[in-house]
């Protein structure tokens, strides 16, 4: 028997790793979400979620859009925030998993108003930074990507 979502489909809410109100556009197994905030498409996990209180909604939808990127990047996420949204460490993951938690991050890191995301696969066998490069080149918000020169264990996304 399938469990019954938490959150029902065009259900406003609360993003709560970047902070942000959206609506679900779908639901898939294991509690994971497709939200969209602000016209993109994050995914999330149900623990990820909650319902949004009546003032976050009333914040959110008073908010001026931003006119030039650097205000939209200033107003999306503190300084701690965006240091945190700004890597992320695969090592002991499986490619599944990596490339999950690739897409679940750099859904955040865009939305935060990030330019790049710092990708430490480390060196190892290989399979997920070849992984990790057939998986962003089909990412359309991902400009270019590259290994950083000091560390070739870890891959730097530009969006």
């Amino acid at each position: 028997m399938i469990a019954p979502m938490t959150f029902p489909l065009d259900a406003e809410v609360l993003v709560t790793t970047i902070g942000k109100v959206g609506r679900v556009v779908s639901a898939g197994r294991g509690g994971r979400y497709r939200v969209l905030v602000g016209g993109i498409e994050v995914a999330c996990r149900e623990e990820e979620l909650q319902a949004p209180s009546p003032a976050a909604v009333r914040r959110q939808a008073r908010r001026p859009v931003p006119v030039t990127r650097s205000e939209a990047r200033q107003d999306r996420a503190s300084d701690a925030e965006r240091a945190r949204l700004g890597s992320i460490d695969l090592h002991g993951a499986t490619v599944e998993e990596a490339l999950r938690a690739v897409e679940e991050r750099l859904d955040a890191a865009i939305l935060a108003g990030l330019d790049h995301l710092d990708v430490i696969h480390g060196i190892g066998t290989g399979k997920i930074r070849h992984a990790l490069d057939r998986f962003l080149r089909g990412i359309g918000a991902v400009r270019h990507f590259e290994l950083t020169r000091d560390n070739p264990g870890v891959t730097r996304v530009y969006f």
